[in-house]
């Protein structure tokens, strides 16, 4: 999905009062999210942007980039966790529809490197920690418009990372399986 610089703004605005409300967010402190199954399955829900075209080099050969942000630990426990990655993505999209309607769907494989920012052992499954890694994702997009303007978007998409701790050997690294799927924002990005 390609955002609008505007969106971008009101991204990067709501992160940061995410950072900034954890900083200031303090008495209530849960001592460990796992307790709760209810609460333990809301943290692993990240909030994520990602921005790219599918033809920047030539067609159907892209760049994505995109990042997610666990606020559940960041405001309950003041623990930062990020996942970041770039993606060099090869895209095949069809459409159908009309004027007034129109719905696209694409295929698209990508690889590149990752980062993470582990503070939480309960996300990740790894002690706490900064993470490189290099990894690849194949996945599918939906999308959902009317009258030329973007009403819904969907996504799914499986892939393995190679991830290894900053600062140590790339070969003491592991395989992490990579499944994400999401919901795009109404009247976002060009359709």
């Amino acid at each position: 999905m390609t955002l609008t610089r505007p969106l971008a703004l009101r991204a990067l605005c709501f992160t940061l009062a995410l950072l900034l409300a954890a900083a200031w967010g303090g008495g209530a402190r849960a001592q460990d999210l796992g307790a709760s199954p209810l609460l333990g399955a809301v943290s692993r829900v990240p909030l994520s942007l990602q921005l790219g075209d599918e033809n920047l080099f030539g067609p159907r050969v892209g760049f994505r980039v995109g990042g997610s942000l666990y606020p559940v630990p960041l405001l309950v426990q003041r623990e930062l966790n990020v996942d970041a990655f770039a993606d060099l993505t090869y895209t095949l999209r069809a459409s159908a529809g009309g004027a007034l309607a129109r719905a696209t769907a694409a295929l698209y494989a990508g690889a590149g490197p990752r980062y993470r920012l582990v503070n939480s052992a309960l996300l990740f499954e790894e002690a706490p920690g900064a993470f490189w890694g290099v990894g690849g994702v194949a996945g599918a997009e939906f999308r959902l418009g009317a009258l030329g303007f973007p009403l819904a978007s969907a996504f799914a998409e499986a892939g393995s990372d190679y991830v290894w701790r900053q600062g140590e050997e790339i070969a003491s690294g592991r395989f992490s399986p990579r499944v994400r799927v999401g919901l795009g924002l109404p009247f976002v990005g060009a359709f």
